[in-house]
C-alpha cells in the first residue's frame, strides 16, 4: 500500500513498504520537462539536471561523485518530455545520507561557471552522439516532424545553438521557476518506514518555497502528417512509420498495449515473425507506444540493407493492412494480454520500478492505481477494440521518415504506398 503525506509547504511524500529487503529505492521528481520550455530554451531542463551535479555550497563536484559512490548503491538522474528527476538505490541503513545529498543538490546546487562550460561541451558531445546513432537520430527527427513547432518534438537535450547560448542566470532563474513544491514529489519504494522519510524531507526540504509561477499551463500537439527522405551515408536504411497514439488519461491505451503487443513489440508479434524470422530482412524491426499525459505516438521502426527498403515495407505496411482486414485472432490478443501482465507483475518486483510508478501515477492521476484494477482493464480489451482504434490512423495518418543511402526508386516505392 502506499501512504502519502503532503508538508506544509506543498510537496508530497510518498512511499511504499517492501518487506524481505534491505534496499530502497528513492526519487525526487520535479513536474517539468522538456515540452514546458519556451522557445529558444529548448535543452534547459536537461542542461539543469546536469548542474545539480556539478557541486553545492558544502560539497565540491567530486565531493558529490565520492559519497555516492560510498554509499555502495546507485545513483542517476534523468529528463523527459514531462518530468526531471535524480534517484537512487542504497541500503536502508544509508538513505538518510542519501537524501541528505539529494536535498543538498536540489536547493544549493551553485551553478559554477567554470563547471556550466564544461558541461555545456558535454550536452554537445551527447548532441553528437545522438546524430551519430542511426536508430536514435531517426527517432529524434520524426519526432520532431510529426509533431512540428510544438516542444514535445523538441528533443530532450535541446539544439546547439540553444545549448551554446545558456548563461548562468538563464540557469538559475529557469531552477527557479520550475523547483516550485507544489510541482515536487519525493517517491520511494523497498525498506523504508513513511514517518521516517517523511522526517527526512522535511527536514530537508520543508523550507522550500515557490520563487516562481511553476511551469506554464501544457498545450495539446495537433500530429503533423509528412513523408520525407534524409540521404545519409550509412551501412543501414532506417524506416520509421508514426501515427497518433493515446494519452495517459485515454481509456483506449489499453487496447494500443495491446496491439503493439500484437504488431511489433514481442519476439511472436506479427512483424518479428514476418520480417525477421520468416524472410530474414531485418535484425532489428518493432513497433513502439510512447504516451505522454494528453497525447501520444504509435509507430513501427526497422534498419535494413539499402537494397531492400521497399521489399521490407511492403512486408510492414501489408501487416498493418491485415490488422484491419483480418483483424486479430482470440489467441493472439489471449496471449498478448497475458504478455502484458505478467510483465507488469514481474516490473513489480523491481523497487526501481515501484518508486517510478508511485510518482507518475501521482503526477498523472494524484492517486496510486492498483495494479489489479489494470490487469481487469488488460483483459477487458476485445478484438473489435483494436480493430476500431487502428482503423482509425491506418492509413490515412501514417507519417513515414527514411533516412539512408537507398537508391531514389527503392525511396519512391515507399513514398507512393
Amino acid at each position: 500500500m502506499v501512504q502519502k503525506t503532503r508538508l506544509e509547504n506543498g510537496i508530497r511524500v510518498l512511499s511504499q513498504h517492501c518487506p524481505n529487503t534491505h534496499v530502497v529505492s528513492v526519487g525526487i521528481w520535479i513536474d517539468s520537462g522538456s515540452r514546458d520550455e519556451l522557445p529558444s530554451m529548448e535543452g534547459i531542463t536537461h542542461f539543469l539536471e546536469h548542474m545539480f551535479f556539478k557541486g553545492t555550497e558544502r560539497r565540491t563536484t567530486r565531493d558529490i561523485a565520492v559519497e555516492l559512490d560510498i554509499l555502495g548503491g546507485m545513483s542517476n538522474a534523468f529528463t523527459t518530455k514531462e518530468n526531471l528527476c535524480f534517484y537512487g538505490k542504497v541500503l536502508d541503513k544509508n538513505l538518510p545520507r542519501l537524501m541528505d545529498i539529494f536535498c543538498d543538490i536540489l536547493l544549493h546546487a551553485r551553478m559554477d561557471e567554470r563547471e556550466l562550460e564544461k558541461e555545456r561541451f558535454v550536452i554537445l558531445q551527447e548532441i553528437s552522439m545522438v546524430e551519430d546513432t542511426p536508430e536514435d537520430y531517426v527517432h529524434t527527427v520524426a519526432c520532431e516532424k510529426f509533431w512540428k513547432g510544438h516542444p514535445l518534438g523538441h528533443p530532450i537535450c535541446g539544439y546547439r545553438e540553444t545549448v551554446q547560448r545558456f548563461r548562468r542566470e538563464d540557469i538559475l532563474k529557469f531552477k527557479d521557476q520550475i523547483i516550485h513544491p507544489e510541482q515536487v514529489v519525493v517517491s520511494a519504494a523497498g525498506s523504508v518506514r513513511h514517518d521516517e522519510l517523511v522526517e527526512m524531507v522535511n527536514d530537508g526540504l520543508g523550507r522550500l518555497r515557490a520563487n516562481g509561477r511553476g511551469r506554464p499551463p501544457r498545450t495539446s500537439p495537433e500530429p503533423v502528417v509528412f513523408r520525407d527522405y534524409i540521404r545519409k551515408d550509412l551501412e543501414q536504411t532506417h524506416i520509421c512509420l508514426l501515427m497518433p497514439g493515446v494519452s495517459l488519461h485515454d481509456e483506449e491505451r489499453f487496447a494500443v498495449y495491446i496491439l503493439n503487443i500484437v504488431l511489433g513489440n514481442s519476439m511472436s508479434s506479427r512483424l518479428f515473425q514476418e520480417v525477421r524470422e520468416k524472410r530474414g530482412l531485418a535484425y532489428n524491426i518493432y513497433s513502439f507506444l510512447h504516451c505522454c499525459e494528453d497525447t501520444g505516438v504509435f509507430g513501427v521502426y526497422a534498419a535494413v540493407a539499402p537494397e531492400k527498403l521497399a521489399e521490407c515495407f511492403k512486408v510492414i505496411w501489408n501487416e498493418m493492412e491485415e490488422l484491419i482486414a483480418g483483424g486479430v485472432s482470440e489467441t493472439e490478443i489471449s496471449g498478448a494480454k497475458d504478455c502484458a501482465v505478467g510483465g507488469m507483475y514481474l516490473n513489480l518486483d523491481s523497487t526501481d520500478a515501484l518508486m517510478n510508478r508511485i510518482a507518475r501515477n501521482e503526477f498523472l492521476y494524484g492517486h496510486e492505481v492498483a495494479p489489479d484494477e489494470i490487469e481487469k482493464k488488460i483483459y477487458g480489451v476485445s478484438s473489435e477494440n483494436l480493430g476500431k482504434w487502428f482503423a482509425r490512423v491506418f492509413p490515412d495518418r501514417v507519417s513515414i521518415l527514411v533516412v539512408g543511402p537507398s537508391d531514389k526508386q527503392q525511396v519512391d516505392l515507399v513514398m507512393k504506398v
